[in-house]
C-alpha cells in the first residue's frame, strides 16, 4: 500500500469575506468591555511591573482589560489577533485586529486618567488601517470611524445608557490655518523604542517647540492624542507620535482623516526620514497629525529638523 501523501501547509494567508459594519459593532463592545475594567482602578495606586520585550510598564489591569477584550474579539470569522500585551506578531490572516487594552499604562500608574483604549482592524493585504475604535474611561468618550465613513463620538455613561453618535471636526472652517497663541499640539515621548528617536533628537525636538513658542502638552497616551485632534476642538492644533510600541498606537490616524483632518507617516532609512503611508501603522515609526495643512507642514518640519541630530 502506497502511503498518502500529506499536503503542504500553504504559506498563503487565510481569506474570508469580513463585514466591517458587524465588525465594527464587535470592536465598539469589546472597547466598552476593557474600559469597564479600567474604570473602578482609575486615580488608585496600583502594582506595575516592566515589560521585558520594550520596557514599558504593564499592570494587573492591562491584562484584566485585554482579558475582556479578547472574549469579544476571539473568533470573528476571517480576522487575526495581535494584541499589545500578548502580541507575537503577524497572523496568516488577511485582516488583523490591533488593541491596546490600554494605552497609557504610565500615566495610568501615576494617576492620570489620559489612558485609553484601542482597538482598529487593519488589511494586511492592503496594508492599511479598515476601522478605528478608541474609547475613553475617565469620561464614557468613544470615538470611531471606517475607511468609508466619517468620524463619530459616542458617549457611553453605562449599560444602556449612550448619548449619540455625533459626528466630529466640524469646527474646522479654515483648512489652512496657522497654528495659533492659544493654540496646543500633544507630544508622546520615546521610551527608547527600538524605530523611535535617540535621547539627544528627543531634546531637540522639544527645543525646537518651545524655541518657537509651540505649546505642547504631554498626555502619555497616543490614542488620548489622536480622539483629541479628531475630535475638532480648533486649540487642540495637532501632535506628533515618537513613540511607538506596536502598529495600534498609530490606529488614531484613521480618526483624524475621517474627521476631516490631516496626517504623515514617517518610516527610518538609514540616516534619514521618509515618507510613508500613514495609514498603514506597521510601517510608520512616526506620526504627524493637525487640523489645518499648515501646522501639519509646520510639525512635520520640527521632526525632520530633529531627526537631523545624531
Amino acid at each position: 500500500m502506497v502511503p498518502r501523501r500529506r499536503r503542504p501547509r500553504s504559506s498563503h494567508r487565510r481569506k474570508y469575506a469580513v463585514d466591517e459594519s458587524a465588525i465594527l459593532q464587535r470592536q465598539i463592545q469589546a472597547v466598552v468591555a476593557g474600559m469597564y475594567e479600567i474604570i473602578p482602578a482609575q486615580g488608585k495606586a496600583t502594582d506595575s511591573t516592566l515589560k521585558s520585550a520594550d520596557g514599558t510598564l504593564v499592570t494587573p489591569t492591562d491584562d484584566r482589560s485585554e482579558a475582556a477584550m479578547l472574549e469579544l474579539l476571539r473568533g470573528t470569522p476571517g480576522v487575526g489577533m495581535r494584541s499589545e500585551e500578548s502580541d507575537t506578531g503577524e497572523t496568516e490572516f488577511d485582516f488583523e485586529f490591533h488593541n491596546d487594552p490600554m494605552d497609557g499604562t504610565g500615566a495610568m500608574a501615576t494617576g492620570s486618567s489620559t489612558s485609553t483604549v484601542i482597538c482598529a482592524l487593519y488589511n494586511r493585504k492592503a496594508r492599511r488601517l479598515r476601522t478605528c475604535v478608541i474609547g475613553e474611561p475617565a469620561l464614557g468618550r468613544i470615538w470611531y470611524a471606517t475607511a468609508d465613513t466619517p468620524t463619530e463620538l459616542l458617549w457611553h455613561f453605562g449599560p444602556g445608557d449612550e448619548a449619540g453618535p455625533f459626528q466630529v471636526g466640524k469646527e474646522w472652517t479654515d483648512r489652512e490655518r496657522p497654528l495659533g497663541k492659544k493654540d496646543y499640539i500633544f507630544l508622546d515621548v520615546t521610551h527608547d523604542f527600538q524605530g523611535g528617536l535617540n535621547k539627544r533628537q528627543m531634546v531637540a525636538l522639544k527645543t525646537l517647540l518651545v524655541m518657537t513658542d509651540i505649546k505642547y502638552q504631554v498626555p502619555g497616551s497616543n490614542g488620548f492624542m489622536h480622539a483629541l485632534v479628531a475630535n475638532g476642538a480648533k486649540v487642540a492644533a495637532g501632535s506628533i507620535s515618537t513613540a511607538k510600541g506596536g502598529p495600534w498606537d498609530f490606529a488614531g490616524a484613521l480618526l483624524v482623516v475621517q474627521a476631516g483632518g490631516y496626517v504623515r507617516g514617517f518610516r527610518k532609512d538609514s540616516d534619514t526620514l521618509v515618507e510613508h503611508d500613514a495609514l498603514d501603522p506597521v510601517g510608520c515609526d512616526f506620526l504627524v497629525t493637525a487640523n489645518s495643512t499648515a501646522i501639519l507642514e509646520l510639525l512635520c518640519g520640527k521632526l525632520l529638523a530633529a531627526y537631523e541630530e545624531s
